[in-house]
């Protein structure tokens, strides 16, 4: 007599508590014992556990071998997590939700098609929620949290210049850092000087305003930010200059001989380095008494602002 067929339904994986019916094939005209004594063709068991069953078949007295067994397993599903490429979207764009944590099981989808798969792919034309749950043969986790899509333009930023404050003056060709805060994640900024990114150093010519914007794509930005003034100070004029040669006895010279006109701004000072970087350790401590070398004269305003060094070039002979 040949073993019996074992087949089990709905699923091979159920849920703890969930009835799962085996059947037994090839054993017709005679008796199905199981392993654990239920006799028939077809029994229903109750599951809270991993299950395996095997089978013999007996007719007229002659029973089979063990059948092969079959197993259940007991379905644990996880709740999955979702990941947004874009929490926000402007009217018409494209977002894909991506679920994780269902090893083994199948994503379905809150939508009102049920999509199953990892990934979730919608135009909302309004602000939508979406969760997703793991199935694991029929058994079912629980609902996700619910992940928010938010339909229309972004926040706009609020722009500030580096340190505090929305206005500042600053002298020619300085750097000054502008910094743009508000703006959610997978966004970026825009400044209304194209460039892109949290914060921005410029270095101006002239005075000028910015404002910003946060974008979720090319298509969607928020309104422009409140605005920055940045004043930009006039630029210094370099000093004019001569070479200066002194002949022994005379050992040194002094350099404001070697500046031929006055400055030129209303207070301002020249002062002397050794270093066109005018670095602060470079700075002629005594510029009334200097011998040979190749020195540097810039013109400083009362308001700290600097022009570009001019070299002065001293020669002593001996």
């Amino acid at each position: 007599v040949a073993p019996p067929t074992l087949t089990a339904g709905p699923s091979l994986t159920v849920c703890s508590g969930s009835t799962v019916k085996l059947t037994a094939a090839g054993c017709e005209g005679g008796t199905v014992t199981w392993s654990d004594g239920s006799v028939g063709a077809s029994i229903n068991k109750v599951v809270y556990s991993d299950l395996s069953m095997t089978a013999t078949c007996t007719i007229d007295g002659c029973t089979s071998a063990m059948s092969h067994s079959i197993s259940i397993k007991l379905g644990t599903s996880n709740i999955p997590a979702i990941v947004v490429d874009k929490p926000t979207i402007c009217v018409g764009e494209t977002v894909s939700l991506t679920a994780t944590g269902c090893n083994g099981g199948t994503y379905v989808w809150s939508d009102p098609a049920s999509t199953t798969g990892s990934v979730l792919t919608v135009t909302p034309t309004a602000t939508a929620q979406y969760r997703v749950k793991c199935k694991v043969g029929e058994c079912e986790s629980e609902w996700s949290a619910y992940n928010t899509i938010t339909v229309g333009a972004p926040a706009a930023p609020t722009v500030s210049i580096l340190g505090g404050g929305t206005s500042t003056t600053a002298c020619f060709g300085s750097p000054v850092t502008l910094v743009a805060e508000g703006c959610g994640p997978n966004s970026y900024v825009t400044w209304s000087n194209n460039q892109v990114g949290q914060s921005i150093t410029v270095s101006l010519a002239s005075s000028v305003t910015y404002t910003a914007r946060c974008c979720t794509s090319n298509q969607c930005k928020s309104e422009p930010s409140n605005a920055v003034a940045i004043t930009v100070l006039p630029k210094v004029p370099q000093p004019t200059v001569v070479d200066k040669t002194n002949t022994c006895p005379f050992n040194t010279v002094d350099l404001s001989t070697a500046v031929t006109g006055n400055v030129a701004t209303t207070g301002g000072v020249f002062e002397f380095y050794t270093n066109a970087s005018l670095s602060p350790e470079s700075k002629v401590a005594n510029p009334a008494a200097v011998g040979t070398g190749t020195y540097y004269v810039v013109e400083k305003t009362t308001n700290g602002c600097y022009g570009l060094p001019v070299a002065i070039h001293v020669q002593i002979n001996t």
